[in-house]
């Protein structure tokens, strides 16, 4: 299984928190880590540009909980709260 991270994510105002694709076999599938999960283990204090800070530079550590839950077989899209770190 090849998997690929976008660098970048985006806050989603509906979902709460910080939007990213992974490429699994060349397929998107989308992933969210939580506004919790940012303010509680990445110092992210609010705003929508302070969350998408924390994600990036934290990137390394979240799509690396991204992609044991995607091996584990989650379903889409890839949810990660605080419980992930």
């Amino acid at each position: 299984m090849n998997i690929y991270f976008s660098a970048g994510g985006r806050f989603d105002f509906d979902r709460n928190g910080v939007m990213f694709v992974a490429l699994v076999d060349g397929q998107p599938i989308q992933c969210l880590v939580s506004e919790e999960a940012l303010q509680n283990h990445f110092d992210a204090m609010g705003g929508a540009d302070d969350h998408e800070h924390a994600f990036e530079i934290h990137h390394e550590e979240i799509v690396t909980a991204a992609e044991s839950k995607i091996l584990q077989g989650y379903p889409e899209p890839i949810l990660l709260t605080s419980a992930d770190f």
